[in-house]
């Protein structure tokens, strides 16, 4: 069984972050996640669009390329598409931040968003 961790965010509504949490209690077992946190947009494209992000941790039997698969399905479900990414829309967001102990995702690693809820998903453990 491996560990994960999963970054999630959207700029459309904060009740997609909800459907994503049930597309991933789906797809992985023991999983946990941090309440969603409203977040300032990185990047010209998405200036004045608020983002809403949460973090997911979990176990899997699925190799790590299997896990990113599933991460990009869940993506299409939620109604992301790559036409609306360009015009600053993001249905969902979802990214694989660590996969056992490889962390993935460098520079998410350093936003102070990402930390804060890192540390939120680490309080839930213990």
């Amino acid at each position: 069984m491996h560990d994960i961790l999963i970054a999630i965010g959207t700029n459309v509504i904060a009740d997609r972050i909800r459907f994503v949490e049930e597309c991933l209690e789906q797809c992985f077992e023991n999983v946990r996640f941090t309440h969603t946190i409203p977040t300032e947009p990185i990047g010209e494209r998405f200036k004045g669009k608020q983002f809403f992000n949460a973090v997911m941790a979990g176990n899997t039997n699925l190799a790590m390329s299997e896990v990113e698969e599933q991460l990009k399905l869940i993506e299409q479900l939620a109604g992301n598409t790559l036409d609306k990414r360009n015009m600053g829309v993001v249905e969902a967001d979802i990214d694989l931040l660590m996969y056992d102990d490889v962390k993935l995702h460098e520079k998410d690693w350093q936003r102070s968003y990402i930390k804060e809820l890192v540390e939120r998903i680490k309080e839930m453990k213990s």
